[in-house]
């Protein structure tokens, strides 16, 4: 347990006591960093200055800002090292058991400055994003294709290709998110909004030079007043590159409720390339097929490796489900699966992620790598306080290791003007928090904690309505959300 002062608190619920310094406490095996305004911040909860935007950093973030070319790269787990240590070495560092302040020298801390840049521009210097070479595999059968009217293209069920991002195999229509047992279980609502496909890709290997798509939705609307027609109903493809990460392509624009038919992309470069293409969010889809010039290949997509087959469930509201993104691979739960090369499973619900006891019924048999639970936006302090607890003691009793993370809400982006607006963000926060505490005092493990302060970023411009991101905000909470992952999983 990390102590501040006289008073025993928890790992990570303890509030920064001064500002524009950094503390730096190595107690019981934890190291902890406070920054005020802090870009990096994501971690307990506790007591905090929302007026300041006073907020818990743990180190590991630091590793959200190297170049991707070396994230997942052998010599990760020394640079990661050096860099805690040398961001320790440019502030104030405070044994917060004794009280002694001291700094270190400037050539120590150029040392170790300079190492790092240099390990970093050793690692970079000769990466470039190119096509990701890919081990070819067994193509699917063309005779299951249906070929167009001029032969040029094949038509291929994405069903036979094979989902990602759903949690169970027993389902009322093969696009949906929840088991068909779950009717008549949970809220009518929430029924209705699995329909929606969020969440759900199709991950793919082919050396067409043409990629196609052609889908059908279940809903008439294919967009909403604040939300455009290509994250609501349509589809997302991204390629993977010779940096080993998958980087956009194209975009399927949607025109109707059936039929829709589009060339997504052409002139590809020669070879197999693997490809992930996202369904609609906010919209169910009937029907999808890929296409892809006759005589290519088509193979599904590789196996994860062992460490990392396990699906992330992430459970929430309107924002995980997807509201309001430009592009179905902007949701956060798929950018971070992406970034991280997981599988996901998205159970956003707008409107009623609330922690149903029913739905964390469903979701505990599950084998899942981590439970994220993003509900606090839907949710009152009252009922925050009524089901926060139930729902981990539900989960760990399935899997007594199985990392849960639970998310704070947003920071609502009127709040610096709105006192309002601000007291709703923060009421739910401390019901959320006060409820980790306990649990955490309870003895229960693997629980951590994510604060809202900063997953929207300090700029009060990340949402299009003060409340649901735009794809800037998507990224944002990614940045914090995806290293704490990353470290948990690692």
């Amino acid at each position: 347990m990390c102590t501040q002062g006289s008073e025993a608190q928890p790992v990570g619920c303890v509030m920064h006591p001064l500002r524009g310094k950094m503390q730096y406490a190595k107690a019981c095996e934890c190291i902890l960093v406070f920054l005020p305004h802090s870009p990096l911040s994501s971690g307990g909860c506790g007591a905090r200055n929302d007026n300041t935007a006073r907020s818990l950093v743990p180190i590991m973030p630091l590793g959200m800002y190297l170049p991707e070319c070396v994230y997942e790269s052998w010599f990760w787990d020394s640079l990661y090292e050096m860099l805690i240590i040398t961001f320790a070495l440019y502030h104030s560092v405070l044994n917060i058991e004794t009280g002694e302040e001291f700094m270190f020298t400037q050539t120590l801390r150029m040392s170790c400055l300079i190492l790092c840049m240099a390990i970093i521009l050793c690692g970079c210097a000769t990466q470039t994003i190119s096509p990701a070479p890919v081990l070819s595999s067994s193509s699917l059968d063309p005779a299951k294709a249906v070929p167009s009217a001029d032969g040029k293209t094949l038509w291929f069920n994405a069903l036979d290709i094979g989902l990602e991002g759903q949690g169970w195999s027993s389902l009322k229509h093969p696009y949906d998110r929840l088991p068909s047992e779950a009717e008549g279980k949970v809220t009518d609502a929430v029924w209705n909004l699995s329909h929606h496909s969020a969440g759900l890709s199709v991950r793919f290997v082919t050396d067409s030079p043409e990629i196609s798509a052609r889908w059908s939705l279940r809903s008439e609307r294919l967009e909403m007043n604040h939300m455009p027609a290509t994250g609501v109903s349509g589809l997302d493809l991204y390629a993977k590159g010779g940096d080993g990460a998958f980087h956009w392509l194209a975009v399927g624009r949607p025109g109707k409720q059936n039929g829709n038919e589009t060339v997504l992309a052409g002139s590809l470069p020669a070879g197999l390339h693997e490809y992930i293409l996202y369904l609609p969010l906010y919209n169910g889809t009937e029907s999808l097929e890929i296409g892809i010039q006759t005589g290519s290949t088509l193979n599904k997509g590789p196996a994860y490796p062992a460490d990392r087959a396990k699906p992330m469930l992430f459970w929430g509201t309107s924002i995980l489900h997807g509201g309001c993104a430009s592009r179905p691979g902007m949701a956060y739960p798929s950018i971070i699966g992406r970034h991280m090369q997981r599988p996901t499973i998205n159970l956003g619900f707008s409107g009623n992620g609330k922690m149903d006891p029913e739905l964390v019924k469903l979701i505990a048999p599950l084998d899942v790598a981590v439970y994220v639970i993003d509900c606090a936006p839907n949710m009152g302090p009252d009922l925050i306080t009524e089901r926060t607890e139930p729902l981990v003691h539900t989960l760990r009793a399935a899997h007594p290791d199985t990392p849960i993370v639970l998310v704070e809400n947003i920071v609502y982006q009127q709040s610096w003007f709105l006192d309002k607006k601000q007291a709703a963000h923060v009421d739910k926060n401390a019901a959320l928090c006060a409820a980790y505490q306990r649990l955490l005092n309870e003895g229960v493990k693997n629980l951590y904690y994510i604060p809202g302060d900063n997953l929207l970023g300090h700029d009060f411009e990340a949402t299009v309505d003060g409340t649901h991101p735009t794809d800037v905000g998507f990224l944002r909470m990614a940045d914090v959300i995806e290293p704490v992952l990353r470290r948990i999983l690692k």
